[in-house]
């Protein structure tokens, strides 16, 4: 996977059936370990690490309510009053952030 602008860290990757998987450790399970995933696990890491947010604080794939639309966010990490502290839109190294991926 490509290094990313976020400290290192230890990770914990598989195979299984011929597909890697990376360890989710909000979930406490393996998951896909696709690019955009390789950016998620880095964040909720640098979260937990450089901010000090516990994982009772982080949220994936949470609901958000947008213009009338329930969309998902990657990552919603809350505050001590249990509201929203961060949003966190996560995309693949290679994907460029144009207007499109900023209006997402």
């Amino acid at each position: 996977m490509s290094a990313l602008n976020l400290p290192t860290f230890e990770t914990k990757i598989t195979v299984s059936d011929g597909k890697r998987q990376i360890f989710d450790t909000l979930r406490r399970c393996y998951v896909a370990l696709t690019p955009e995933e390789w950016v998620r696990r880095h964040v909720v890491h640098f979260l937990q690490e450089a901010h000090s947010v516990p994982p009772t604080h982080i949220a994936e794939e949470y609901p958000v309510p947008l213009n009338g639309q329930s969309q998902r966010a990657d990552i919603v990490a809350v505050g001590p009053d249990m509201k929203p502290w961060i949003v966190v839109e996560c995309k693949a190294p290679s994907v460029a952030l144009d207007d499109g991926v900023v209006a997402q």
